[in-house]
């Protein structure tokens, strides 16, 4: 059996990303990545994160809220939440092998640690002699010497999160065997990168956000947009923003009344 992972941050989820995804499931991505570069996955895992991104903590009126951080973009992760749970999943159309995994499903909220649990099990599967292992998060039963796990991020941050050295000492034996590294160059899939879409949203520029977006309906796309700028120019994530303004609309409707 062969399964890819595909752990991500996103903030937020891009085109790039979306190809990535797609490439994972499918296995062909264009004329610069040979096929032969990845196995055919039968099941493509998506780990989610729900983190913040250019945020950090601070107590506002005695309460303990995230601010951004000087000189940079927020993404909060609260907005993530809503976006992937409410706009993104139900929206996106998604090969049929591919699973979309969010810390609401239980799954920590580090992707990488993610794909390192996977492996942790596969080991350790691998060290028993056990003829089948239950890989955490993805769901299914594998024997651990018929699986090759496959772990797919952009040509930089696969070097960067999973380094030979590394991956050897922690895992002997199985690199390149039972465990492959996909590194896509961005080159391949689309020139964006998660720090351009932020510069956007500071700049303001909705038609260029939107379309890095991966496919989805124009009145969802722009929802999105919305909500990350809003929050960008607020300072302070949809769940907050949008209650200053309930708060007000009720406002009005009482003095009216």
């Amino acid at each position: 059996m062969n399964i890819g992972l595909i752990p991500m941050s996103a903030k937020p989820y891009h085109l790039g990303h979306h190809m990535l995804v797609e490439f994972a499931a499918l296995g062909v991505l264009g004329d610069e990545i040979l096929h032969e570069e990845a196995p055919d996955n039968d099941l493509a895992v998506v780990f989610v994160s729900y983190s913040s991104r250019g945020v950090k903590s601070a107590t506002v009126k005695k309460v303990k809220r995230e601010v951004p951080v000087a000189g940079e973009t927020p993404v909060f992760g609260d907005d993530m939440r809503y976006i992937w749970q409410e706009l993104l999943i139900p929206n996106l159309e998604m090969p049929s092998n591919v699973l979309v995994k969010t810390p609401d499903d239980g799954i920590p909220n580090s992707p990488i640690r993610c794909v390192f649990d996977v492996l942790d099990a596969l080991k350790q599967a691998l060290d028993s002699g056990h003829s089948s292992v239950q890989l955490p998060y993805v769901g299914v039963s594998v024997d651990p010497e018929d699986v090759v796990v496959s772990i797919y991020s952009d040509n930089e941050d696969i070097e960067r999160n999973y380094p030979d050295e590394y991956m050897h000492d922690r895992f002997p034996g199985m690199l390149g065997k039972s465990i492959l590294k996909v590194g896509v160059p961005r080159a391949s899939t689309v020139e964006i990168s998660g720090t351009k879409m932020r510069n956007l949203l500071c700049t303001g520029e909705r038609e260029a956000f939107v379309e890095m977006l991966p496919p989805l309906p124009t009145h969802i796309a722009n929802q999105i947009y919305d909500i990350l700028a809003t929050s960008v120019a607020q300072s302070c994530p949809r769940s907050q923003w949008s209650k200053v303004g309930e708060g007000l609309i009720r406002q009005f409707v009482r003095e009216v009344l």
